[in-house]
């Protein structure tokens, strides 16, 4: 047993739900590797098409939305034969050599265009492979319908439908939920976290982190959080990879602000923290659900990621305001909601009881 995980750098979503996949099978002793499908078309088409939805995401959120919401409303932008298809397809003979060089005998794939090259593989070559789409967020994605693996791997039970709906046979589906590094699965003592970021151990702790870009109205909802903050609680702000922006919150450090760019000890500050204010990303808010840490959505994109705010919202484990200038009122009085607080993190636990690693796992072996 030999896997190839195929994952696009249009998001770090997608490949940290890759790396946790590979985890899991380098861990059990199964060889496994992870390989950007686009790369396979061009290397240097790679990196715009990767640029280019970066600067989007980040800076052009609405021209992000409209194209996510014009290929909801016109699926058949990824039909067979369509312009997108047959992109996409131009890297299969390369992707092809490669899977027989290398040996796989599994393919799994984390990303819609992934899928569609795999798809576009299995139609043409006598490789006997087995394949999976592993979907990372709480939806289906526009494009998903056009593509034939094996199995799909969905975030929750409860999507079962919406994805037969999309054209996803039933009996291809398995609701495994999103996979994430183990780290998250393990739930560290409040406390002690708390103490090892030098934070007092009953000290009520805000976390807010959007994405490894740090994109949103991050800014703005420090400033508003510290007007009216208790003085014995603290915030912390992950602005990741954004060095622009961290430059502007820093000027809103005190005493209980803690700013930090990119961080490497996400897990600890998730342990730390009594609230985590982020966008909703299909991993970040599964990699919350997983340590049972309440959620705050802030709106800094929406396509994907308003699926993702409509399920947790839904079921309980988020907050969220559609006016945003009243969020940080919200945020604060659910700091000091106890009750409140281990409701959100008791749905957790009920909604959130599988390991997707090991489901995916399984089925491959």
């Amino acid at each position: 047993m030999k896997i190839l995980i195929l994952t696009c750098n249009t998001g770090q979503g997608h490949n940290s739900t890759a790396d946790s996949i590979k985890e899991k099978f380098i861990n059990e002793g199964v060889a496994c590797e992870i390989a950007d499908a686009l790369s396979f078309v061009s290397p240097k088409m790679s990196d715009f098409i990767c640029n280019t939805h970066a600067k989007l995401y980040k800076y052009a959120p609405v021209i992000f939305d409209l194209g996510y919401e014009l290929a909801e409303k016109h699926p058949s932008v990824f039909a067979n034969d369509s312009v997108a298809y047959n992109f996409f397809c131009l890297g299969v003979k390369k992707l092809e050599s490669f899977v027989e060089e290398n040996k796989f005998t599994g393919i799994i794939s984390v990303h819609m265009f992934c899928a569609l090259m795999v798809t576009e593989l299995k139609k043409n070559s006598r490789l006997n492979i087995k394949t999976a789409f592993v979907s990372t967020d709480y939806t289906c994605h526009p494009g998903v319908q056009e593509s034939n693996m094996d199995a799909y791997f969905i975030p929750h039970e409860n999507l079962i439908g919406e994805f037969v709906a999309c054209g996803v046979p039933e009996e291809k589906i398995i609701a495994s939920g999103i996979p994430v590094k183990r780290t998250f699965y393990e739930k560290g003592d409040k406390s002690k976290a708390k103490e090892t970021l030098g934070l007092n151990s009953n000290q009520p702790h805000i976390l807010m982190m959007c994405g490894s870009m740090g994109c949103g109205p991050m800014e703005n909802m420090t400033e508003k959080i510290k007007e009216i903050m208790p003085c014995d609680a603290h915030l912390t702000v992950v602005c990741g990879t954004n060095t622009k922006l961290k430059k502007k919150i820093e000027k809103h450090a005190a005493e209980n602000i803690t700013v930090l760019g990119y961080a490497n000890n996400v897990s600890l500050l998730m342990d730390s923290a009594d609230l985590y204010v982020t966008k909703p990303g299909g991993l970040s808010t599964t990699e919350a659900a997983m340590k049972r840490l309440p959620l705050a959505f802030i709106d800094a994109v929406s396509g994907c990621e308003s699926y993702n705010r409509y399920f947790f919202l839904t079921r309980g484990m988020a907050i969220a305001s559609n006016d945003q200038s009243k969020l940080p009122e919200l945020i604060i009085k659910r700091l000091i909601n106890e009750p409140a607080l281990k409701k959100q993190r008791d749905i957790m636990e009920k909604e959130f009881s599988m390991d997707p690693q090991q489901v995916i796992f399984d089925y491959f072996m």
